[in-house]
């Protein structure tokens, strides 16, 4: 079959599908929520199919743009009542094609099936989840995010995906073209398979999963199925992040949330990196929290009740502080360029601890802080306040990062330079975007200006910034920023 045929064919069964359950549920005829899963999956099964009927790269892209702009003016214009949720900051229907177009530009060329793997596994197994989610008669609930997310959903999405990932195995999984495991390293990668996609689909919320999952599990796919990473890696990795896990809800640095994202982490920077990218971030997460903690006990309640963040890290706190690091140990696999990515990972891991250390540091000994765009004194805790004592503990902390991996590798005075003053770089990048865009709330009792949506048991009032980018919003694309400025300082 012609290949734009086949494509202009699957794109108007696609918009047939979404007309048609949207009419189904205006009608009553069926729920809004089965019209939106029986969508969710049907789509999810045309998706798989493309690979196996489409090779011109352009083409799909095309089409993966067209529907992503095309949901989101439907979204935008209340087109879709029923399928898209009523509250209206549900996004789901648009993520579904962007997490599609974002999978066809990163693998499609590299091994286009990693599409019909994830889109097959997320069409059918977040459903499933739902499904139990909603059905269950006994639901434990997991309260990790304000969406209400059970037990019972991740389970059945465990189950489910495990189970998918052997019928591929015993059916078509040669046509995929991916690296051949025996049945046992199978199995357990199967698992973790399952078991990244269902904390994937638990910590989602807005309809996020429907970007997040896809592109997740492509990656996961990639380090697996095409890269070919050593499973006994993987086998110490696994009892290494569980320890990790269980310890810090012991001490009580994470929260369950927390230590999930952690074990996550944990499992592919150990698996990928061994002790070689491990040391770092784990010399980062004991020492700051440790630091944290102290500042805790010695402050009291005094920048707790202004910090979002606390001693006890959760998983948006996990994810600002170790997504990059992350992201950069897996791109050293699936993209090997003539850069050693072991540089900007220190460094990545380097301004998340200059960051935590600058706060931590100037709440316990500042005594003048000031506002970084005005350089009036402001109270330590205070988004984008500055003190002579949290910058030089922000260094410290990089140059601390630094010497964690030189237990493993040698680096040049100049190396070593420029990941500490690249660090410093986005400690003062961090405080600008705090001082300026990170929204900052007002108790309408006391009057103090705090991070917080409540404050003093009662809801605060917005005072300045921009309400969706908060603490976490400000560390991550910090420290995204300024390892993609060293980048390109690397290869230029």
């Amino acid at each position: 079959m012609n290949e734009f045929k086949a494509i202009l064919i699957l794109a108007s069964i696609t918009i047939a599908l979404i007309v048609l359950f949207e009419y189904l549920a205006r009608k009553n005829i069926i729920s809004s929520a089965l019209s939106r899963k029986l969508l969710h999956v049907i789509t999810g099964f045309i998706v798989v199919s493309v690979p196996f009927l489409i090779e011109n790269f352009y083409l799909v892209m095309s089409i993966g743009i067209i529907f992503s702009f095309s949901n989101l003016v439907l979204i935008k214009k209340n087109l879709l009542k029923q399928i898209n949720t009523s509250t209206g900051e549900n996004l789901g229907i648009f993520y579904y094609p962007l997490s599609f177009l974002i999978c066809v530009f990163l693998f499609w060329n590299i091994n286009k099936y990693l599409l019909s793997l994830s889109f097959l596994i997320f069409s059918v197994s977040d459903a499933m989840a739902a499904i139990v989610g909603l059905s269950a008669k006994s639901k434990y609930q997991t309260k990790i995010t304000n969406e209400p997310k059970t037990f019972n959903g991740l389970i059945a999405f465990l189950l489910s995906s495990f189970l998918l990932m052997w019928i591929l195995r015993i059916t078509v999984w040669n046509k995929f073209n991916f690296i051949q495991y025996d049945y046992l390293s199978f199995a357990f990668i199967a698992f973790i398979f399952s078991l990244v996609g269902g904390i994937t689909e638990i910590l989602s919320t807005k309809g996020s999963d429907n970007l997040f999952l896809p592109v997740i599990l492509s990656t996961i796919g990639m380090v697996f199925f095409v890269a070919g990473i050593k499973i006994s890696d993987f086998g110490l990795a696994f009892l290494l992040a569980f320890l990790i896990s269980a310890f810090s809800i012991k001490m009580k640095f994470l929260d369950f949330g927390g230590s999930a994202v952690t074990f996550f982490l944990a499992l592919f920077i150990f698996g990928i990196g061994g002790w070689k990218w491990t040391i770092p971030i784990l010399t980062f997460f004991i020492l700051s929290s440790l630091l944290s903690k102290l500042a805790d006990k010695v402050n009291g309640e005094t920048t707790q009740q202004i910090f979002e963040k606390g001693s006890k890290r959760d998983y948006k706190q996990v994810l600002a502080n170790g997504g990059v690091p992350l992201l950069v140990c897996i791109l050293s696999v699936i993209i090997p360029l003539n850069i050693d990515w072991y540089l900007i990972y220190l460094l990545a891991v380097s301004i998340s601890t200059a960051d935590t250390w600058s706060t931590e540091f100037g709440t316990l000994f500042a005594r003048n802080v000031y506002m970084i765009t005005s350089f009036k004194k402001v109270e330590a805790g205070i988004s984008g306040g500055i003190s002579v004592i949290g910058t030089v503990g922000g260094i410290i902390g990089s140059i601390v990062i630094v010497l964690s991996g030189l237990l493993f590798v040698q680096l040049t005075t100049n190396q070593v330079f420029w990941i500490v003053l690249f660090a410093f770089g986005g400690n003062f990048v961090d405080s600008l975007l705090g001082a300026s865009l990170q929204v900052i709330y007002k108790c309408s009792k006391c009057g103090k200006l705090t991070e917080k949506k409540t404050h003093c048991n009662l809801e605060t009032n917005y005072f300045k910034g921009i309400k969706f980018i908060d603490n976490h919003v400000v560390n991550f694309t910090t420290v995204l920023f300024i390892s993609i400025v060293y980048f390109i300082f690397l290869i230029v």
